[in-house]
């Protein structure tokens, strides 16, 4: 199993898959993701590039990942964080960026996934991820 620490002191990067445009031209629908979207994938791209393995893996992949948002109410530090984004949304965009920089050939390769999003314990964003080949079969 690899463990990567992706520090995001600034915060997490806004916006999730679930926020598209659409625009209609002669009454057919354009679908485009919003500037934010690109961005947030981009700032995922840049932090995990350093960490991709020389080879996409081709197994069954077993996920990780959980997401501290910053916050400046100590009260709340540590805590779940239970408002938007979705956790499966903003994980939607997240395993994107992996798959860009090919940790796996396609995402449809995570078979077990685990999401968790909290507050940091320090006020800072960041995410830590899990990530492990699997063998053999599910009941093994």
């Amino acid at each position: 199993m690899t463990t990567i620490y992706l520090p995001f002191p600034n915060g997490l990067p806004k916006g999730t898959s679930q926020q598209k445009g659409v625009r209609v031209v002669n009454g057919k629908p354009y679908f485009y993701k919003k500037s934010k979207i690109d961005s947030a994938r981009t700032q995922f791209v840049y932090a995990l590039k350093r960490f991709a393995p020389d080879v996409p893996s081709k197994k069954p992949i077993r996920l990780s990942v959980q997401f501290f948002f910053d916050i400046k109410d100590k009260s709340k530090r540590g805590s779940w964080k239970t408002s938007r984004p979705d956790a499966d949304g903003y994980l939607k965009e997240f395993q994107d960026a992996m798959t860009e920089c090919g940790f796996w050939e396609d995402d449809s390769q995570v078979v077990d996934l685990r999401i968790r999003k909290s507050y940091s314990e320090n006020g800072e964003g960041g995410i830590i991820v899990e990530i492990a080949e699997l063998e053999g079969r599910p009941n093994e």
